[in-house]
């Protein structure tokens, strides 16, 4: 068993994930919080400590980090959150809360689900509709020969589509959802680092690996 509290802020590139958290761990130079970072890597086949870090990491430990770590993910491969902060465990301890960059989004794995994002530029929406494959028609025993050619791998039926833009996934499965709108040393982003804060004072103890819980009905969405 271990006592920590998970929170996950993901989103897309630049959207301010890194300066979110930086926030949050100068906004609570009293409490143990660590900071971990998930960076996918197609050098690697499991996940490992990064112990060059990078720039990222190097500001958590400047905003009072108890420890930030760079956690290389394989590439193009679902990586959990466990099975990333298995590869640095011991180095977060003893942590009341974890704070964790990027990674997969998955119900149940962490207790809170924070999702930041820079305002879209206009005419830009949250959703993509695509026209995708959903399966084929085999026409063999209706069709005359020189049809069953054409036909010989299928005749594509297809559907739209919509869903939430690529880096945007994140989105569905967040309790708390920021629009990063103002500069890093915005009045706005003192309120929200304190409502993420304040989520990863909500510790409960948990096995390494734990069944999917319920997630709260409804997110928040705050413009920072």
């Amino acid at each position: 068993m271990r006592d920590v509290t998970l929170v996950q802020v993901v989103g897309p590139p630049g959207g301010g994930k890194t300066t979110l958290i930086e926030r949050v761990l100068r906004s609570s130079p009293s409490r143990l919080l660590a900071a971990v970072r998930i960076v996918p890597d197609e050098a690697v086949r499991a996940p490992v400590v990064d112990p060059a870090g990078d720039a990222d990491t190097v500001r958590y430990a400047a905003a009072g980090a108890w420890s930030s770590l760079r956690v290389l993910v394989p590439a193009g491969a679902p990586c959990d959150v466990f099975d990333a902060l298995d590869a640095c465990e011991g180095a977060c301890h003893p942590a009341s809360a974890i704070l964790i960059e990027g990674g997969r989004v998955r119900r149940g794995d962490v207790d809170a689900v924070v999702f930041v994002t820079a305002p879209l530029p206009a005419g830009v929406g949250l959703t993509v509709v695509e026209t995708r494959e959903v399966g084929r028609l085999d026409g063999r025993d209706a069709l005359g020969e020189r049809i069953l050619e054409l036909l010989e791998h299928g005749y594509p039926v297809r559907q739209e589509v919509t869903e939430l833009r690529p880096g945007f996934e994140g989105l569905a499965e967040a309790q708390l959802a920021v629009v990063s709108a103002g500069d890093a040393a915005s009045d706005p982003w003192c309120s929200v680092s304190t409502s993420v804060s304040s989520m990863s004072k909500r510790t409960a103890s948990r096995p390494v690996r734990r069944a999917s819980r319920p997630r709260p009905n409804s997110g928040h969405a705050v413009a920072a």
